[in-house]
């Protein structure tokens, strides 16, 4: 009987150490947001950056245009 208590409770222990280990797991990984999208997220920042920077340099290449027609 005390056998049989002894490997009931060692089950129980692993049983329980690999549920939290899972639930650990899940939780750590429902916290960070998946890698694709954090990459997403900083593809679409640095086009924007990208688009005001084209944005930036066409109105330089305009004002220098006409401060030399002027």
């Amino acid at each position: 009987v005390g056998e049989t208590r002894r490997k009931n409770a060692e089950e129980h222990k692993t049983i329980s150490q690999d549920l939290f280990t899972e639930t650990s797991e899940k939780h750590k990984n429902d916290k960070l947001k998946s890698k694709d999208d954090i990459n997403d997220d900083v593809t679409i920042k640095k086009s924007l950056v990208s688009e005001e920077i084209l944005q930036i340099h066409v109105l330089i290449y305009i004002l220098h245009k006409l401060i030399s027609i002027w």
